[in-house]
């Protein structure tokens, strides 16, 4: 999809990135997921974190396994840093780096407790409610807000339906099925089956009007020359 965000205020969470002074390596943090979507609460799931990255005076540095998918962080907008977490959450999931697992309860919570500072992929892993979606996301640990350093962060999953058919951007037949009953095999093609090519409207009423304005322009034209043979004789 034209694409879908991780978190509300994403960008903002890679900002305040790079305000996390260096002491922060020194202490503990906690992730709590909240997964609720419009009133519908999400007990059950299983969510997965995995540390791609330390954060050093502000700064990330990928692990060894994820060089690969380093970059500037510090310049990529949030549609940017969406599409590069779907990226790491495959490879993740191919290998199987889960660094810890959790259930959501009481009320689609879950929490992560004793994490080290960093930068996390959370990845859903399983889920009953398939009709609702939640893409792979980053967040780091600690945040900055309003200058506050916070270790215990709290994260609100971006949900989003599941498109039907119709808004899904799948092509549909070109020639759906008809109530109509099928011709047998080997039959001639009927009067509706025809190669020529696709024309708005109906070509022989296009022929029919072509003639007519033909046959019109000739009768105009012949009464013009009539009349002005006539003021000819009368003169």
């Amino acid at each position: 999809m034209n694409k879908i965000l991780n978190i509300m205020g994403i960008f903002l969470v890679f900002l305040s990135i790079f305000s996390i002074p260096c002491h922060a390596a020194e202490q503990k943090g906690s992730l709590e997921l909240d997964c609720i979507f419009e009133k519908i609460v999400f007990d059950g799931d299983e969510y997965a974190v995995t540390k791609i990255a330390d954060l050093d005076n502000g700064k990330i540095r990928m692990l060894p396994e994820y060089k690969a998918f380093d970059c500037n962080w510090d310049i990529l907008i949030s549609s940017q840093v969406h599409d590069r977490a779907g990226k790491i959450g495959e490879y993740v999931a191919e290998k199987g780096y889960f660094d810890d697992r959790g259930i959501t309860k009481n009320g689609g919570k879950v929490i992560f407790e004793n994490m080290d500072t960093g930068l996390y992929l959370v990845t859903r892993t399983y889920t009953e409610n398939t009709e609702y979606i939640v893409d792979p996301f980053l967040v780091s640990i600690p945040q900055v807000v309003d200058g506050e350093v916070i270790y215990r962060v709290v994260v609100e999953p971006k949900f989003s339906e599941v498109p039907d058919e119709e808004s899904s951007g799948v092509d549909k037949p070109s020639e759906p099925e008809s109530s109509e009953p099928s011709e047998p095999e080997g039959s001639e093609p009927s009067e509706q089956q025809d190669s020529e090519p696709f024309f708005t409207g109906d070509k022989r009423s296009w022929q029919s009007l072509i003639y007519i304005l033909i046959g019109a322009f000739a009768v105009i034209t012949g009464i013009l020359l009539s009349d002005r043979k006539l003021k000819g004789n009368k003169e």
